[in-house]
């Protein structure tokens, strides 16, 4: 009964942390960090990731912000998509696409930690005078 009562209880950080893992183990599995990285990126692959992304009109930029947000949640580098967007729209659009998507990628990242684990957290760590302090101001 208390292994339920337990699971019933950490069900949503067990989900996350299981999704997270899932992400990153697809990531290296398939060796998806060699189609994000700087110095691998020929002109060819960069033509096709444009005409792809660019031929999406509105849904091109979401899909620069969604993998953003979920890089950021997985904990892996986001450096690639700057320079994505800036090639992709232009230094004025690329800009607030980038700003957009690591301001949400890092809110949303923020928030689900802070919401799923902020008991466990405060459990271990609640009595620091320097938790306190922050806890106050935030």
């Amino acid at each position: 009964m208390k292994i339920k009562e337990l699971l019933k209880k950490h069900l949503f950080k067990i989900l996350f942390v299981i999704i997270i893992i899932l992400i990153i183990t697809i990531y290296y599995s398939f060796n998806l960090n060699k189609y994000f990285d700087i110095n691998h990126l020929t002109k060819e692959k960069l033509s096709e990731v444009k005409i792809f992304l660019t031929d999406y009109y509105f849904f091109g930029p979401m899909i620069i912000i969604l993998l953003f947000i979920i890089f950021n949640m997985a904990m892996l580098p986001t450096f690639f998509f700057i320079f994505l967007s800036g090639y992709l729209y232009g230094f004025l659009y690329g800009s607030l696409f980038s700003w957009i998507g690591m301001i949400l990628g890092l809110t949303t990242s923020f928030l689900t930690t802070r919401y799923l684990f902020k008991k466990d957290f405060n459990s271990k760590f609640g009595n620091l005078k320097a938790v306190k302090t922050i806890e106050k101001y935030i």
